[in-house]
């Protein structure tokens, strides 16, 4: 026994198309093949007009696949009845490719080729999607599923952020008779991007604390990762990188990574300055004339060499007009600045700024 279910025919009208099928006989190799039961007809076309007619039937004897998939049988009536095949499909996924705040254009020929959709009948295929997030819009208009066919063209703007939302937009892929087939699946394929990236920061130790943040965006999963001026962070594994508690030595561009299957993109550099208070001892008389004190990091964190150049020092003789110290010793002594006025004259006020 050979079963067909839910066959699609083709006649001239309604009434020749049942005469045809009551009196339908198929020849297979001198074997005869006939229609044992059917359900119902269901038309696509007008009652006197051409059409497409569905039958539910079973056919016995034995038809040879090429005889059961061919594309038409002649009956006692005289009447064509053709058999319409469903359109084939080899991937029922699509992916959707690129940054995950693209708009993407559908399109049956982008559509044909991501899921092999070929029709043997040779009908124009139509896709029908549907989506369950972002916005779809066809003809500039929002709505809520779109017809593909010929060059028509749909849209879809993705939601934010769209990582790991899973089946974004849902679908199938008829011909003109209506033969369907699918389901289709579209999921995302994004690149990881950073959505938003943080200001260059300027902070005090006596915060104690420093937080640096991104939002990002593609599909999951994604890796992130920490830089300090190009040497990584270790144990750092989020888009927020979180520093305490806080010294000098923190300072410095930082940048993250950011990586998933379908790419990596690297944030900007974000410079954090750490700007410690300075903490100075009283100025005394200097062995080699004028006058010298030293100053350090409150916090008694050793200063260097390197970190001259982050301090601007000054003096006045009435805390309004202030000056640079020029001519002046400036050292670094255990761990702290020794600046050697030996220009000054009279008594004089001195502060330290940092830059």
């Amino acid at each position: 026994m050979h079963f067909l279910n839910h066959i699609y025919l083709r006649s001239g009208n309604r009434l020749g198309c049942c005469l045809a099928i009551l009196l339908l006989m198929f020849s297979s190799a001198g074997a005869m093949a006939q229609i044992e039961s059917f359900s119902s007809f269901i038309s696509t076309g007008t009652d006197s007009g051409a059409g497409v007619y569905r039958m539910q039937a079973s056919l016995h004897a034995a038809l040879s696949p090429a005889e059961a998939n061919s594309a038409s049988y002649s009956s006692r009536s005289g009447r064509t009845v053709t058999f319409n095949n469903a359109p084939t499909l080899n991937e029922t996924r699509v992916a959707l490719t690129g940054r995950p705040d693209d708009l993407q254009t559908l399109s049956v020929a982008s559509l044909s080729s991501a899921t092999s959709a070929a029709d043997v009948d040779g009908d124009p295929l139509v896709f029908r999607i549907q989506p369950n997030h972002g916005i779809l819009k066809q003809d500039g208009q929002m709505v809520a599923n779109a017809n593909l066919s010929g060059t028509r063209t749909a849209t879809w703007t993705p939601p934010a952020p769209v990582g790991g939302l899973g089946v974004l937009l849902t679908g199938t892929v008829s011909d003109d008779a209506g033969a369907a087939a699918g389901p289709l699946e579209f999921r995302g394929q994004f690149v990881p991007i950073i959505c938003l990236h943080s200001r260059p920061i300027n902070l005090a130790s006596a915060a104690g604390a420093a937080n640096i943040s991104m939002i990002t965006d593609g599909s999951l999963p994604m890796q992130h990762s920490w830089y300090k001026d190009g040497v990584r962070l270790p144990g750092f594994a989020s888009p927020h990188l979180f520093l305490g508690p806080i010294n000098r030595l923190n300072s410095g561009n930082y940048t993250m990574v950011v990586t998933n299957a379908y790419g990596q993109t690297t944030s900007s550099n974000v410079f954090l300055k750490v700007v410690v208070p300075q903490q100075m001892a009283l100025p005394e008389a200097n062995p080699g004339g004028g006058i010298r004190f030293s100053f350090g990091d409150f916090n008694g964190n050793p200063l260097s060499e390197t970190n001259l150049g982050e301090f601007r020092i000054q003096w006045s003789t009435n805390l309004m007009i202030w000056r640079d110290i020029a001519n002046a010793g400036i050292s670094v002594q255990n761990g702290k600045v020794l600046v050697e006025d030996v220009g000054a004259t009279g008594p004089r006020f001195y502060r330290v700024l940092s830059q």
